[in-house]
């Protein structure tokens, strides 16, 4: 893939049905690094816990925490997520690490290698 044509990329997890990422690529610069993999700068949101039940389970986890945070189902959820998650914080360096564990492994096809 070329991602100076390309302005979108879209990413499906194949073992979390209904989970896309869509990365906007806002500028292409050279990468002085033998991955060769490019950074994230911004983002919105975190990542739904493992085994969040899909897209239903993790919106029902969303209301719950929205409308009963000190409920008893909501400190189970908590329980389960992690006690200081945050659906509204975007870890960039967790991001990352992640562009760099998709460059490290090869998961990545980068600019020219698709020959």
């Amino acid at each position: 893939m070329d991602p100076k044509s390309s302005r979108l990329i879209a990413a499906r997890r194949d073992d979390a049905p209904g989970w896309d990422h869509r990365i906007r690529v806002e500028s292409v610069h050279s990468v002085d690094s033998p991955l060769g993999v490019g950074y994230v700068e911004n983002g919105e949101n975190a990542c739904p816990p493992e085994d969040s039940g899909g897209i239903p389970g993790y919106q029902e986890f969303l209301d719950a925490l929205q409308e009963s945070p000190r409920s008893e189902e909501m400190k189970e959820f908590l329980r389960w997520a992690g006690e200081d998650f945050d659906p509204t914080r975007f870890d960039r360096f967790a991001a990352n690490a992640a562009l760099l564990r998709m460059g490290w492994n090869r998961w990545v096809v980068l600019d020219g290698e698709d020959d």
